[in-house]
């Protein structure tokens, strides 16, 4: 028997914890951990972006190669 996978949001919730208990046990003052945080966010958008964009583009060819192979296949019938 696999492993199971951990479900998105307790793995979410498990980051959102280890992050926060990282901020709070650093010993760095938040004027410092701000512009950090604030960088490591903005990379997770620009990445989020992309994977969105990569996500897009692989739907629509599949909905386009699904769109053909059901018109050749009425084709065939036909």
């Amino acid at each position: 028997m696999d492993k199971p996978t951990k479900p998105i949001m307790v793995a979410r919730e498990e980051f959102a914890q280890r992050l926060a208990d990282l901020c709070n046990d650093c010993g760095l003052p938040p004027v410092i951990l701000q512009p950090l945080l604030e960088r490591a966010a903005a990379e997770m958008s620009r990445l989020a972006q992309e994977q969105y964009a990569q996500e897009m583009a692989a739907y629509r060819k599949a909905l386009q190669d699904y769109a053909e192979s059901q018109k050749q296949q009425t084709t065939e019938e036909g």
